[in-house]
């Protein structure tokens, strides 16, 4: 694929605090996209790669938290599928949604976040799977980072981010100290691999210090490993 957009960063929108707010600053977050990709591809004629990466963590404005961490990946996928399936006469390409490790397992401290990167994983293979059924052309993808050496793990360490669970703030710091952080551009390149290759939909990069391995979903909810209960 000759790629000719390499990506496009969905950074953290700043919202205010109440429903109807936050439904403004979404609203013009999406105004405000949707401008920016048209300009990408009267520009440079189409859109081949869209990297949705939309992350913060607020424990007591959780429904801003689920605007931004969901809600920005949703409307980024949409609005990019809208150039780039070949039904509108786009050319196909690749999405790759950021998850967090917080999407496969708990982060007691942050169960909004926690819950927000489970549904970009959730929502990222259900539409892999609508493309492929209904030959758009896209792949899409998910990445799943360990922590990183970012703004956000300052607010890890913030009652008012955290709120009633800053108590358990010592789980993250000790997962740090134990492990370590990883470095923005070793998670670039667990990126390009999602990127670059093309066998690739539906698919779950995990990324920690110590190595980068794809996750194996069932592909259907029977197929799950299961322990019989009776309901008697």
């Amino acid at each position: 694929m000759d790629y000719s957009v390499t990506m496009l960063l969905l950074l953290k929108s700043l919202y205010k605090s109440s429903k109807r707010e936050c439904g403004y600053a979404l609203n013009a977050f999406m105004f405000s996209l949707t401008g920016v990709l048209e300009k990408i591809v009267k520009t440079f004629g189409r859109i081949d790669i869209l990297c949705n990466n939309a992350g913060i963590i607020n424990e007591k404005h959780w429904e801003k938290t689920i605007a931004i961490n969901l809600g920005g990946v949703v409307r980024g996928t949409y609005l990019a599928l809208e150039h780039m399936k070949k039904e509108n006469g786009g050319n196909g390409g690749v999405i790759v949604n950021i998850s967090s490790m917080a999407g496969l397992g708990p982060l007691p401290m942050a169960p909004i976040y926690t819950a927000t990167k489970h549904g970009v994983v959730g929502f990222s293979r259900a539409m892999a799977a609508v493309s492929k059924l209904a030959n758009y052309g896209v792949r899409i993808n998910i990445l799943c980072p360990w922590f990183v050496k970012t703004n956000l793990l300052s607010t890890m360490n913030s009652e008012k981010h955290i709120g009633s669970f800053f108590p358990l703030k010592g789980i993250a710091e000790t997962m740090m100290q134990n492990r370590g952080c990883l470095e923005a551009d070793v998670v670039a390149k667990a990126f390009l691999v999602l990127v670059k290759d093309e066998s690739k939909n539906g698919d779950v990069l995990m990324i920690d210090p110590d190595e980068a391995v794809f996750v194996s979903f069932p592909e259907r909810a029977q197929d799950f490993s299961t322990t019989p209960v009776s309901l008697e």
